[in-house]
């Protein structure tokens, strides 16, 4: 008789289990089954036309960050894959987003109680893992826009005031700079990665195509900046910069034209890439959603610790001690609320920038999780 289960075939005399093992694995599993004298072990290239399942292999200290890309898919086999790209921006923005000291702290208290309720096997342990490296950074970012469950405490300290960078509330202009600028970065990063990408595969001319949008995004820069702040660019550098970025894009559009058929719709990639521009300069736009939460945590902190204050000074029930027992009970919770609804828009905005603005200019998702073989219970 032949009974066939799920990779497993069984006969009276033999059992076949096939399998997929990954590369690391490969001499470790040889050497395992050397003390096996009756278990025969054959190993096969994957064809081209196989199904071969993804499997993530990066630094324990870039792991964590494995969830955030198995959110969005797992890249396809052979392609790149992002969890080590994402993970210093991801941090950052989280971070910003939460801009709070105490805060930072909470998340590192979060980590700490639930590393050992949730199986290393699961999933989620890689979220849990996530919350020491996002609480730390929370910390240290906090510190420098000075924020302490909504108090601003370095101020009153002479030698430490210059260390505070950025203000969400009284200063926002400088902080939202700033997440352009990260934007910025963050897309130009991407587009390099696919350039090197496509020179690994001997794609030359895709390369070309990403290389000369880093080109154009870069000097067509301060045009799009003076629509914003006129007054920090000089007129010198627009002169420039308009010369340079219409040569640049007049490129663009005759060189990206070369796949366009029939030759009369050729002028029409004109409009095609015109389009493209302001689809980059939108998602380096759409970085201010990192100081809209900035600012929501802040301001809510800061309502909260006002009506407390208020609270503490109200004769609302007239019983003595009752105002400032519902005082700190409503400190508590509050903060708590804040801190739990901000860390949830910081994680999924976050991750929303690596989805949409990053992830799109590179990443190639159609890959499938390896899946491990596991004891199966029998009643």
């Amino acid at each position: 008789f032949i009974i066939t289960g799920q990779n497993i075939v069984c006969t009276m005399y033999f059992r076949v289990i096939e399998c997929w093992l990954p590369m690391k694995f490969l001499d470790k599993v040889k050497t395992m089954m050397q003390k096996f004298s009756d278990v025969a072990v054959l190993f096969f290239e994957p064809q081209k036309d196989e199904d071969v399942p993804t499997v993530l292999d990066n630094p324990p200290i870039v792991e964590p960050y494995e969830f955030v890309t198995t959110l969005y898919g797992y890249p396809k086999v052979g392609s790149v894959d992002p969890s080590g790209l994402l993970a210093p921006f991801f941090t950052i923005f989280f971070a910003l987003c939460l801009s709070d000291i105490f805060y930072g702290i909470l998340l590192l208290l979060s980590w700490y109680w639930l590393r050992n309720k949730v199986s290393k096997d699961s999933e989620y342990y890689k979220l849990v893992t996530l919350f020491k490296y996002l609480g730390i950074t929370a910390v240290v970012v906090g510190i420098f826009l000075d924020s302490f469950l909504g108090i601003s405490i370095l101020k009153n300290f002479r030698g430490l005031r210059n260390i505070v960078i950025f203000d969400p509330l009284n200063r926002p202009v400088d902080m939202l700079k700033f997440c352009f600028l990260l934007g910025y970065v963050h897309i130009n990063f991407g587009l390099i990665t696919n350039t090197v990408k496509d020179i690994k595969n001997k794609e030359i001319l895709s390369a070309i195509d990403s290389l000369s949008w880093i080109i154009f995004i870069t000097v067509f820069a301060p045009i799009v900046y003076n629509l914003f702040f006129p007054r920090d660019v000089s007129q010198d550098v627009i002169k420039f910069s308009s010369k340079v970025s219409l040569f640049v894009f007049l490129f663009i559009v005759i060189f990206q034209s070369r796949d366009v058929k029939p030759i009369f719709l050729k002028p029409v990639n004109l409009f095609v890439k015109a389009y493209n521009v302001i689809g980059y300069y939108a998602d380096i736009l759409s970085y201010s959603r990192i100081l809209a939460l900035a600012l929501a945590s802040s301001a809510i902190a800061q309502t909260i610790n006002m009506l407390i204050a208020k609270l503490l000074k109200a004769e609302l029930f007239g019983i003595q001690y009752v105002e400032p027992v519902v005082a700190v009970l409503a400190f508590v919770g509050g903060h708590i609320f804040n801190f739990l609804i901000g860390s949830l828009g910081a994680l999924v905005h976050s991750a929303r920038l690596q989805y949409l603005e990053f992830f799109s200019k590179f990443f190639v998702s159609g890959g499938r999780p390896i899946k491990l073989f596991s004891p199966v219970k029998t009643e």
